[in-house]
């Protein structure tokens, strides 16, 4: 059923389930798609591997990334909003106190 629900065949999931090395990550992202999984369960471990930190196994034993995900997000935009504000005061000018 997940192999039709992509649009790949039986034999395409089960190497994919192997982890065969010709796998792209679309294919990983479009499965856990057709699950009605979030994404978070491939990016977030990439990011901790990225970083050269351990993923905790806690995370990956999660069935629902959501809280976790909607935290990263909120975390992000206060980030760029705080970089924004930064930017839009670099962007007035003084004014000379001579005038």
């Amino acid at each position: 059923m997940l192999a039709a629900a992509v649009g790949r065949s039986s034999r395409w999931l089960r190497e994919i389930e192997a982890g065969i090395a010709s796998s792209a990550l679309e294919d990983h992202i479009r499965c856990a798609h057709a699950l009605g999984m979030s994404t978070a369960h491939i990016f977030v471990p990439l990011l901790f591997v990225e970083h050269n930190m351990p993923v905790p196994r806690e995370l990956l034993m999660l069935d629902d990334l959501w809280d976790a995900e909607r935290a990263c997000l909120s975390i992000l935009y206060e980030h760029q909003s705080a970089a924004q504000s930064r930017q839009a005061l670099r962007a007035i000018p003084l004014m000379d106190p001579k005038d």
